[in-house]
């Protein structure tokens, strides 16, 4: 026994070393993606804070500052994160919470089908399947998901006793695993993880078939049973609540403003109730309120609009001969083969590959049950079959009418009304879950199937050695004959044939005009490669037939050696899993991210704190252009090029790298962003000039507006209102990647400094007051609002005489304020900041008269301001400034103002939290140790 256990966990770590050993025990962290540019700069910062004594809460160097609990992938309270406080360098750190993630996924799949009855070889492949599959081991590159799906198999657990067992110690676990989804970063993994374990009350509740003998659908005990699961029900959800309050309540606040929460049209049926039948709320578009809902609902997502984003990376149906032959699309890097993006209806890509391992999808296949089985067989199987459903997202029904239509009904595919995504799984969980809309991504679904068809691969291999199966062997060689001979075709045809039968295939299916218009390079990865594509066609044709042939041979030959044909069939899955994803992990030098950027150094080299005496974060705004690459990477192949690219984003300052270096972005990307902040940037970028290549750039008084001091451009643009900087450390060279980085130098990129730019701390006296908006999540309003600020009758506002602040309650003093156009008298004046740390700034102003100090920080209702002057000491209110900033109502004379971050929502939910997690441990401990002395009785009574 004990053998067959350490050789299953054997298989289980023989991927997951191949797969992350080499980065682990080498002097590289991981590149691609979030996990170079977004995580390891943002977990530095916050480790850094950490060590200054500080909790990270404020975040003063992105968007002109921001909350940091407002975006739940800082994880700032996440139990895992202790393991940073380990004696070690950071980058070995980071790596290590990678990996500890996947080997945590590992566990609790295994865990899980041990728990349900599997052999030890059933629940090693299921773990192999779960966490070394496409599905889960590449959001390494997305760390937060990976800690969704993580903990996800210990929800299913914890679940499946609390209503199988009727168990409160089996919610309250359920509510403490929920809340460390949440706390660790991904809150839609909790949603999704009580989708699945609804779904699964429903299933036994009305599941006849099942291992249980006793018939709950007798109406009394049906009726008892409800109510018992709901209580349970309500018990975890408490328990999530309450253990991440201090995460939820700051999330929460920051939602309700947050571009997230900013629509025009409703987008579910909770907004289109609220539009139809609240009186008083204005509607954007000039549309009546009936034409809004049916529009909102059932027509396209409205362009620019998070509704719109929400259906980003939709996994296209085409992309399920993955689960069978891997890598078959063609791989996505290092070099550009992957074939599979020249289809115009493929999107962004959330995952390069869907494999899991050849006999985990034939295995699961094979244990899929929709009519009988036992309730967890059926409960898997509906799971797989509905969330697979979900990836598709935007592909839902009205995008195959789009498809169909011109051909079977010869009409204009844009005189459809209905929105691609309408009629499809995914839209209607955004058009019927509370508040699922605002979350995005239907490939977040992915480790939900992905668990699915590991536990029915473990049902299935069980099933398998105790009674053989002639269609699963029969399956199986028609694979691997099936594979062998397509990829003997091949082979005899050559890489030129097949490229000119795929060319003249995608020509037939999508028209040769707009055939000939596809861009066969990627701005990343350079031009496409046939010959690549061709060998991983190939590859996976000829691994799919080794692997079928071997697996059919070994039910064969093995049929009554048991024990020893599972572990074969186990050791083969991880074998051949190493090798099918081994090449999703990249790594770049760790050099890289020790280093300053060149840009960085002339930054500061050309610094000027003029009203301060403190060293303050120079503004940068670095352009955001989604196609902005380096030329050579779209025309040349590159061995390389994923670390290439980590060290252009890191030299351009691409979006979280500023954070190591003291330098404030006033655009930088993240999961949650404040609406009015965003309008600014929007309406600033649609009335900013055009450039040689198409785009806009800002307007230069919103630039001016933010107190932006320097632009890091493409080499190609000419803005009027900066002057380059010339610098020898910023001259161009060639991205060649050597081991020394010390002297890179980011190829297409420039460096400008404004010509002129309003400081972080300012006085003005003409100051116009305005209600606040009605309807603060209308978007259409919200844009008005700020075209109106920043260009008064057409025109840029000069904010550096009037400003505007936005309140329904003004102080008398504010009211007796001069408004603009009026004459007032001058007189010296000058403020300046005395202190600046994240979480308080100090600034002392002297005034002639009485006016308003603009602090060009993001206003925020935690931030508090203490004003003391001639007259004391007092509370002052800070007023919404020129949308997104702060104002303090100053009298004539000399004061000092002292600005606190004092977030009552983080306060509140500390609170909760910090009593909930002693409190429901002492309860759970209480409960385990009765429980643990009635099983010692009974069995003490069974002996008498």
């Amino acid at each position: 026994m004990r053998k067959a256990v350490s050789l299953s966990w054997l298989a289980v770590v023989i991927p997951i070393g191949v797969l992350f050993g080499p980065a682990l025990f080498s002097e590289e962290s991981f590149a691609f993606r979030d996990a170079g540019h977004f995580y390891y700069p943002l977990f530095q910062w916050c480790c850094r804070e950490w060590g200054a004594g500080r909790i990270p809460l404020w975040n003063p160097y992105e968007n002109c500052g921001m909350p940091v609990l407002a975006d739940v992938t800082s994880s700032v309270f996440y139990p895992g994160k202790l393991l940073f406080l380990l004696p070690l360098e950071f980058a070995f750190r980071f790596k290590l919470y990678i990996i500890a993630h996947v080997v945590l996924a590992a566990l609790g799949s295994y865990w899980l089908a041990r728990t349900w009855k599997a052999g030890q070889p059933a629940a090693a492949m299921a773990a192999i399947a779960y966490s070394c599959g496409g599905n889960v081991v590449f959001q390494y590159s997305n760390v937060v998901f990976l800690v969704g799906a993580a903990w996800l198999p210990f929800t299913v657990l914890a679940g499946d006793r609390m209503l199988r067992d009727r168990s409160w110690i089996a919610a309250i676990i359920l509510g403490l695993v929920l809340a460390l989804m949440i706390l660790g970063g991904d809150p839609q993994a909790a949603y999704h993880a009580l989708l699945i374990i609804a779904l699964y009350a429903v299933v036994l509740t009305f599941w006849r078939n099942d291992e249980s003998p006793t018939d709950i659908t007798a109406p009394p005990r049906l009726l008892t049973t409800l109510v018992v699961r709901v209580g349970l029900f309500c018990l975890a959800a408490g328990s999530v609540y309450c253990l991440a309050a201090v995460q939820c309540l700051p999330s929460a606040e920051a939602l309700r403003s947050s571009d997230r929460a900013a629509f025009n049209r409703p987008r579910n049926i909770y907004e289109a109730t609220t539009v139809l039948f609240q009186a008083g709320d204005q509607l954007p578009l000039g549309e009546t309120r009936q034409q809004s809902a049916v529009r909102g609902l059932f027509g396209q997502p409205e362009e620019r609009t998070h509704h719109e984003l929400a259906y980003d990376f939709s996994i296209g149906p085409w992309r399920l001969i993955e689960y069978f032959w891997p890598n078959i699309d063609g791989r996505m890097f290092p070099t550009h083969h992957r074939w599979l993006s020249l289809l115009p209806a493929e999107g962004r890509v959330w995952t390069p590959t869907l494999y899991m391992g050849l006999l985990p999808a034939v295995l699961a296949l094979s244990a899929f049950r929709l009519r009988s089985g036992s309730a967890r067989e059926v409960w898997q199987s509906i799971i797989v079959l509905l969330f697979t459903l979900g990836t598709f997202g935007s592909y839902g029904v009205g995008w195959l009418m789009s498809e169909i239509w011109p051909g079977v009904a010869g009409g204009n595919p844009d005189h459809l009304t209905i929105g691609s995504p309408v009629g499809g799984v995914y839209w209607l969980m955004l058009t019927v879950l509370p508040k699922f809309v605002y979350f995005r991504y239907p490939a977040k679904l992915l480790p939900l199937v992905a668990l699915g068809i590991s536990q029915l691969a473990a049902f299935g291999l069980d099933q398998t050695i105790v009674q053989p199966k002639p269609r699963l062997q029969r399956t199986i060689l028609v694979l691997g004959v099936g594979s062998a001979v397509m990829a003997g075709l091949i082979w005899f045809a050559g890489s030129r044939a097949c490229a000119n039968f795929a060319e003249t295939l995608f020509a037939w299916c999508i028209g040769p005009t707009s055939f000939a218009n596809v861009d066969w390079s990627d701005p990343a990865y350079g031009p496409f490669e046939p010959v690549g594509a061709y060998h991983d066609v190939l590859f996976a044709l000829v691994h799919t037939a080794l692997v079928a042939i071997i697996a059919w041979w070994s039910l064969n030959t093995m049929a009554t050696d048991r024990r020893t044909l599972g572990l074969l069939l186990v050791l083969l899955t991880a074998g051949e899993l190493a090798l099918a994803n081994s090449w999703l992990v990249v790594t770049a030098p760790l050099e890289i991210w020790r280093n300053e950027p060149p840009i960085a150094e002339v930054i500061r080299s050309h610094q000027s704190n003029a009203t301060s005496d403190v060293d303050l974060p120079p503004r940068v705004f670095r352009a955001s252009l989604a196609s902005w690459r380096p030329s050579t990477f779209s025309t040349t192949p590159s061995s390389t090029r994923p670390a290439e690219i980590v060290q252009w984003e890191h030299d351009t300052l691409f979006p979280k790298y500023p954070l190591a270096h003291g330098l404030a972005l006033i655009e930088s990307y993240g999961s949650i962003k404040s609406a009015d902040y965003e309008a600014l940037l929007s309406i600033a970028k649609q009335h900013g000039p055009q450039q040689q290549d198409k785009s806009l750039l800002p307007q230069p008084a919103a630039l001016r507006l933010l107190g932006t001091e320097f632009l890091v451009l493409p080499k190609t643009h000419r803005p009027d209102f900066a002057d380059r900087i010339a610098d020898a450390r910023l001259s161009d060279s060639r991205l060649e990647l050597p081991r020394s980085t010390a002297s890179r130098r980011p190829e297409g990129a420039a460096l400008w400094r404004m010509t002129r730019t309003l400081p972080r701390l300012w006085i003005v006296h003409d100051v116009e007051i305005a209600a606040e908006l009605r309807s603060p999540r209308r978007k259409e309003m919200i844009e008005r609002r700020t075209y109106e600020m920043l260009f008064p009758n057409g025109r840029p506002r000069d904010f550096s005489k009037s400003a505007i602040v936005e309140t329904n309650e003004p102080s008398l003093e504010l009211n007796q304020l001069p408004i603009e156009g009026q004459k007032s008298s001058t007189g010296p004046e000058r403020c300046r900041i005395t202190h600046d740390s994240p979480h308080r700034i100090i600034a002392e102003a002297e005034l002639a008269q009485p006016g308003l100090l603009v602090l060009r920080d993001a206003w925020h209702a935690g931030w508090k301001a203490v004003l003391t002057s001639a007259d004391g000491q007092k509370e002052v209110p800070i007023y919404r400034t020129d949308r997104v900033f702060r104002g303090v109502w100053l009298p004539a004379g000399t004061h000092t103002v002292e600005y606190a971050f004092e977030s009552q929502s983080f306060q509140c939910g500390a609170l909760i939290s910090g009593f909930s997690w002693p409190i429901l441990a002492l309860g759970l401990l209480s409960g385990l140790l009765i429980r643990r002395r009635r099983n010692i009785s009974g069995d003490s009574q069974q002996r008498l």
